[in-house]
């Protein structure tokens, strides 16, 4: 790990037990974690809030305001309002994706939980995520949040990630791996 990608998980783990320790003291680990969810799937539909969100050159007072907007629109705890406004104000905005996947992975934890996260060239059904949650339960012995997201480039298949470890099924790769056979056979 870089110098810089370890003082990033530095600075995530100390913002997320922070955050952590007030939601566990005020019982509101899962309301927290479902907002910082939601707080993500903001930045993911809108790539122009995701860039100019953590940018210096937009003053902290428009990014808290933009905050208390989004908050206020999907119901957020007041915790977690004032949690993303004190990320805002030390400018650390740019850090906010892994700061809360710090947070979602110490909540995991704290309940026993393993937290994955399934990409598919497709959307899966409750019935495909049920199956896909029970066979990784059954590979890591423990219970499982499931996290799904939709790649279409992916073409068929999925790819799966828990913790640090990732399983490629996807066509996508099996096609680039036999691209990559045939120019070494030729």
């Amino acid at each position: 790990m870089s110098d810089s990608a370890a003082s990033d998980a530095g600075l995530a783990d100390r913002y997320a037990k922070a955050l952590f320790d007030l939601a566990e003291a005020g019982g509101s680990l899962d309301q927290v974690a479902a907002d910082l969810r939601s707080f993500t799937g903001f930045l993911r539909a809108s790539p122009e809030l995701a860039r100019t969100l953590p940018s210096p050159m937009v003053p902290t007072e428009v990014k808290i305001g933009t905050i208390k907007a989004l908050a206020e629109k999907a119901g957020f705890q007041p915790l977690t309002v004032q949690f993303l406004g004190v990320v805002a104000t030390q400018n650390r905005l740019d850090h906010v994706a892994v700061i809360i996947d710090a947070y979602l992975q110490q909540v995991a934890t704290f309940k026993g939980e393993v937290q994955a996260e399934v990409m598919s060239a497709a959307a899966l059904d409750d019935a495909e995520l049920a199956a896909v949650q029970e066979m990784i339960a059954g590979a890591v012995g423990k219970k499982v949040r499931l996290e799904a997201s939709v790649d279409p480039s992916l073409l068929a298949g999925m790819i799966v990630r828990v913790g640090s470890r990732m399983v490629d099924a996807s066509l996508k790769t099996k096609l680039r791996n036999l691209e990559l056979a045939m120019r070494g056979a030729g």
